[in-house]
């Protein structure tokens, strides 16, 4: 009988295998002997395994990854130690920042198209884009400053932008370039130290700063896709499994380990996605507080260990620090002090017996000025060391810009701007929500507005306005202040006035017009301004329209702005808007009715059409054989009759159109009664074959079916 434990033993190393092939088919560059580690105590399960590495990625940690004999250049350098490793991501974050803060920046000295360093610089692009044409490097380095670093990073990007659907703009070349052999990544090291040359030594330092940041989008790139396909088989694992749940939120069936809960008595469970989503929103809103996002209203929060799950390194320090300021903030300090340039806060005796502020922030340790915080400058004053630092005079102009636009919560001192939307504002810092008005920041309702359906009455401050138009009508008028109290209190730039001027790029320019032109289209968008006429309830009768509307104009506000209403404009527009709309489905209405009326005028004359000659023929006879006084009298008589038994046909009924669409005035006209069917005065009517009297021609017959009511002006003018 064999040993059950050898059997264990046989099977472990196949169980192992398994385990490391489908973790480093995620993920190829990790350790195997960090998978060997982490792997042991969760029974070498491969989607466990998977999950644990997935875990630390969200929670910002990285994995060991193996090392190679060969450290390329910008490649991260791996310790067994997680807290050496995250001082080398730290270490690759900064040299990342400081190559963008030094080399993104097109000033500075101006390279000749035809000198040596712009073929240095043509040399090293070619060299790390081999198949690019040289016309497409230097067309790029033109339009880059002829600068090394951004020609590298848009060439770059484009090939890295470029697919079926958006193909590279340029078509590559069939004969690579040869690279310099001391520009090459893995020389360039040594390259830097031996150069003599000061100006090939820094391009050289600039195109290492270059491939730094290429590799860093290469990196983010493969770590987002390995993070999609893990997340990917997870769900398919999890699926096939049974061990999925909706998310509260976003509605997604997720798996279980993907999920968090609030501490609710019956807790909700959310994505993880949707968990830090919301947390950044918090952070956004200067809150702390993290509470469950289902719809039924529960206020639970979300554990320690549930936190730990969907919060980052930064975003845990974030959440501290508004924790830490609201605390302060509430216990209301009577001597609390800031740091200017850090979140330390401590309490300090009275400005003017202590004016420095000496922060203790290990990662700050800055001592400042408490009057104009900035670095302490004692023994000098705040002006005088304005002065030695060149501090523009613009800055308190564009300060006083900043103050017209920018409004604050006349109880927290939040700071807030307003896109779009009415002027009643509330304040959303958590203990706050006051309400108050974006034009006078007084605390309000709606009664405090110039909207009478609301409470409010004319002349108090708009419900509604451009939010845009009254931002720039405020800054304008602040900037001219500030440069007239600059000026007054600095006459020596008097005649130099335009050194307050606040410039802004081309490119600032068209997207603050552009940005300015779509606000504009939302508001405009909300009312038709379409200029209407009046029109008249209508009851029975034709539409009227007793005088064109005249194009409101604006009451205030720049004249040239066509689109400055007051309310009352816009309200007044919009009734007419209506009245419109009733009166054109009351003239559709009324022009049906004349059709169907038509219709049956028509079909009560055609079965009597035949017996008109015959009846003709009879009354000449009788014309011929009684000669009396009276023929005449009876003969009209006879005619009438004939008349109200034969009506005459009648032509197309006018149809009644809108002022504003025919162009002339149209009478008011009274609808006929039902049955009732008159012919226009002075219109003969019909022709009778065989009927020829003298005299009858001014006589004015009412054909009825019905009562008789005669109907004046019945085609109207013309």
């Amino acid at each position: 009988m064999e040993d059950p434990e050898s059997e264990t033993e046989e099977s472990s190393p196949p169980l192992q295998d398994t385990c490391i092939q489908e973790v480093t088919a995620l993920f190829p560059d990790i350790c195997l002997d960090y998978v060997q580690t982490i792997a042991g105590p969760l029974s070498f399960v491969p989607h466990e395994v998977i999950n644990h590495l997935l875990d630390l990625q969200e929670s910002g940690q990285v994995y060991q990854k193996a090392k190679r004999s060969k450290q390329a250049i910008g490649k991260r350098k791996r310790t067994t130690e997680g807290q050496d490793d995250e001082d080398e991501v730290e270490k690759l974050q900064n040299r990342l920042s400081e190559a963008k803060r030094k080399y993104s920046n097109l000033e500075g000295q101006v390279i000749a198209p035809k000198s040596t360093q712009m073929a240095t610089i043509k040399q090293m692009i070619a060299g790390d884009f081999p198949l690019v044409p040289v016309k497409v490097i230097q067309q790029t380095l033109s339009d880059n400053g002829n600068r090394l670093f951004p020609t590298f990073i848009a060439i770059n990007t484009a090939i890295n932008q470029a697919s079926d659907h958006h193909p590279l703009p340029w078509k590559l070349k069939k004969t690579p370039s040869v690279p310099v052999q001391r520009y090459r990544k893995e020389r360039i090291d040594a390259s830097i130290q031996t150069c003599s040359n000061d100006w090939e030594k820094e391009l050289m330092k600039e195109l290492e700063a270059a491939r730094l940041l290429q590799w860093d989008a290469v990196e983010k790139r493969r770590s987002e896709a390995l993070a999609e396909e893990a997340e990917r088989m997870n769900l398919e694992s999890a699926d096939a499994r049974g061990e999925v749940t909706e998310c509260g939120c976003c509605f997604i069936d997720t798996p279980w380990n993907r999920l968090v809960y609030c501490q609710g008595d019956d807790p909700h469970p959310f994505c993880i996605n949707c968990a830090r989503r919301h947390a950044e929103t918090q952070i956004g809103l200067s809150k702390y507080e993290l509470e469950c996002m289902s719809m039924i209203g529960c206020t639970a929060g979300f554990s320690y260990s549930e936190r730990q799950k969907f919060l980052n390194k930064k975003l845990t320090a974030a959440i501290d620090r508004i924790e830490q300021e609201a605390n302060l903030r509430m216990a209301a300090l009577p001597g609390l002090a800031k740091c200017p340039f850090c979140h330390y806060a401590e309490e300090y005796p009275p400005v003017d017996v202590d004016r420095e502020f000496r922060c203790r922030n290990d990662d700050c340790k800055i001592t400042s000025c408490r009057l104009c915080n900035y670095e302490t400058h004692i023994p000098k004053t705040c002006q005088e060391a304005a002065i030695e630092r060149g501090v523009d005079l613009r800055r308190e102009v564009e300060e006083a810009m900043s103050r017209a636009l920018i409004r604050k919560c006349n109880k927290c001192d939040t700071p807030f701007i307003k896109e779009e939307g009415c002027n009643k504002m509330t304040c959303t810092r958590k203990g706050c929500g006051n309400v108050q008005c974006y034009v006078c920041s007084k605390s309000c309702d709606y009664d405090h507005f110039n909207d009478e359906r609301r409470g409010g009455k004319q002349g108090n401050c708009p419900l509604f306005e451009s939010a845009e138009e009254r931002h720039e009508n405020e800054v304008n008028a602040a900037e001219k202040a500030a440069k007239q109290k600059v000026l007054e209190e600095n006459p020596e730039l008097a005649s130099a006035p335009e050194l307050l001027d606040f410039n802004m790029s081309e490119r600032v320019k068209t997207d603050d017009m552009r940005r300015k032109n779509k606000l504009g289209q939302r508001f405009r968008d909300r009312v038709n301004f379409m200029p209407m006429p009046p029109v008249l309830p209508l009851e029975g009768q034709r539409p009227f329209f007793d005088a064109p509307l005249q194009q409101p104009q604006a009451q205030h506000g720049p004249a040239h702005n066509p689109y400055h209403f007051r309310q009352e404009d816009l309200d007044a527009l919009l009734r007419h808007q209506e009245a419109h709309a009733r009166a054109h489905d009351h003239a559709q209405a009324y022009a049906q009715q004349l059709h169907d009326a038509h219709d049956i005028h028509n079909a009560r004359r055609r079965p009597g059409e035949p017996q008109i000659p015959l009846a003709l023929d009879r009354l000449q006879n009788q014309v011929h054989d009684q000669a009396h006084i009276g023929i005449r009298r009876r003969l009209k008589n006879a005619v009438a009759r004939l008349g109200n038994r034969v009506p005459p046909p009648l032509g197309p009924p006018p149809v009644p159109q809108a002022q504003h669409m025919a162009g002339i005035p149209i009478q008011a006209q009274q609808q006929p009664q039902a049955g009732a069917f008159p012919v226009a005065p002075g219109d003969p009517g019909p022709a009778m074959p065989g009927l020829n009297f003298q005299g009858l021609a001014n006589f004015e017959p009412f054909y009825m079916m019905g009562q008789p009511d005669p109907m004046e002006n019945w085609r109207g003018p013309g």
